[in-house]
């Protein structure tokens, strides 16, 4: 069971630690019957640990890992100071991936809202919630380009798997390989070329747009680039939006000229670069599809 960070079980879990380290004990048992403090919960503290990953636990006996080692070397007299509580909370985020974990690229207060008040403790303790000074913003920007990074992997992952259903759709439907275009470049302004059908070679243009969300949630990123080349008279009929659910599987597609009605104008010298659409508008146009593999 994952356990939430506290002051008091941080507290327990380097007392231990430090116990064990400054005694030689490895032995679970061992470490058990040493005397450290009235009350210490010393199988939570060790979990606690192993779970931040600064302890590794192999046939009952504990070993430091070098994270582990980087924590206890900055605990002195059993005072966590405020560096070595920065130190703590990246590991438990890192590590432990709290829910709230993924708001950090929103902002400090867009992650803190949902902290428990335990969390905001130990939050107040290194001083992470306090006025913004270098290094406090330092460490959110370090913490938000991790989790930003993985939702752009994660985003993109979700991409592919649209594309690549399409083009085993599309070459299912129309008996040729399609062409991914997307895997040579991004800025086509889509990315598939296929066909109208198996009798039909003239060109279509797709633009994939994928989802894990449920049709209520979901909402599709449309680039002025993408809409450029989608409303360009040479291109109006011959471009559809593929929209995918993939959690069941679903496909609706949309012919650009109905896209249309949800793209925004230019006004005076403004100039719209990506606009959003929830997929919900399109609800009664999915249809399961089913793929041979």
């Amino acid at each position: 069971m994952r356990r939430g960070i506290s002051i008091g079980l941080v507290s327990e879990a380097l007392s231990v630690l430090s116990s064990a380290k400054k005694y030689n004990c490895i032995s679970l048992s061992q470490i058990n019957q040493l005397s450290i403090g009235y009350g210490i919960n010393k199988q939570a503290a060790i979990s606690f640990a192993s779970q931040c990953s600064w302890v590794n636990i192999l046939n009952n006996n504990l070993y430091f890992t070098d994270s582990g080692e980087r924590i206890l070397s900055g605990f002195r007299e059993n005072r966590i100071s405020q560096e070595l509580w920065r130190v703590i909370l990246y590991d438990y985020i890192s590590v432990c991936r709290p829910a709230w974990a993924s708001r950090i690229p929103l902002g400090r207060k867009e992650a803190s809202t949902f902290m428990t008040n335990d969390e905001k403790r130990c939050f107040f303790e290194a001083g992470l919630l306090n006025p913004p000074d270098e290094a406090i913003v330092l460490w959110w920007d370090i913490l938000a380009s991790i989790f930003r990074e993985e939702q752009n992997d994660a985003l993109e992952d979700v991409g592919r798997a649209g594309e690549k259903l399409t083009i085993k759709f599309e070459k299912q439907r129309t008996q040729s390989e399609p062409k991914w275009v997307s895997i040579e470049t991004n800025l086509a302004g889509y990315d598939i070329l296929s066909q109208v059908g198996n009798n039909d070679p003239e060109t279509i243009l797709i633009e994939v747009k994928s989802t894990q969300k449920t049709i209520k949630e979901a909402k599709m990123i449309i680039s002025r680039n993408e809409w450029d080349v989608a409303s360009t008279g040479a291109h109006r009929e011959k471009y559809f939006f593929y929209l995918w659910l993939l959690s069941s599987k679903q496909l609706a597609i949309i012919p650009a000229v109905r896209m249309k009605e949800y793209i925004p104008e230019d006004k005076d010298s403004g100039r719209w670069m990506s606009t959003e659409v929830p997929f919900h508008v399109f609800e009664g146009d999915f249809q399961v599809i089913e793929i041979e593999v």
